[in-house]
């Protein structure tokens, strides 16, 4: 019976991990261009020196 609980336990912490994972994929889809601009204003200056 314990180790039932257990498996349940880790399978919906699979799955929560697993949502997660997929909301920070697509919060990283719409704020790529934002990202990108960022790394591009600061690796500039680096190429400028």
């Amino acid at each position: 019976e314990n180790q039932r609980l257990r498996d349940v336990l880790i399978e919906s912490r699979k799955v929560q991990e697993h949502a997660k994972e997929e909301r920070r994929i697509k919060q990283r889809g719409s704020l790529s261009e934002v990202a990108d601009v960022c790394t591009y204003v600061v690796s500039r200056p680096q190429f400028e020196l």
